[in-house]
């Protein structure tokens, strides 16, 4: 099984290589900016989110969906929030080292 993971801000050069390759010249004809590509990765995540939103109240029949991230990735928060969800507090998980750190967590309950 190949488990793919989501894509960051972070990959946004990777995937300014890929989108400034000939094949792109040849269909948009000019290369990616870095912001644009940052901008490419934000619009998919976001888009991503109301899918699994969407998949979770229909096909898996959930009343609730309910999501958090890692206090040093308030994007990711931005992303939920875009979403729809509303942040309703935090869960402190354990890090490697053993240390607790608190997780924004945020809920969406079907409407």
């Amino acid at each position: 099984m190949v488990t793919l993971r989501p894509l960051t801000l972070d990959d946004a050069p990777a995937l300014q290589r890929v989108y400034s390759g000939a094949s792109v010249r040849y269909t948009t004809g000019k290369a990616l900016t870095l912001d644009q590509a940052e901008k490419k990765i934000r619009t998919a995540l976001a888009r991503a989110a109301k899918y699994v939103v969407t998949f979770t109240f229909t096909t898996a029949g959930l009343d609730r969906v309910e999501a958090m991230h890692h206090p040093a990735n308030p994007a990711s928060g931005r992303v939920l929030t875009k979403a729809g969800f509303t942040r309703t507090g935090t869960s402190d998980q354990l890090a490697e080292e053993g240390t607790a750190v608190p997780y924004q967590v945020y809920s969406l309950p079907k409407r």
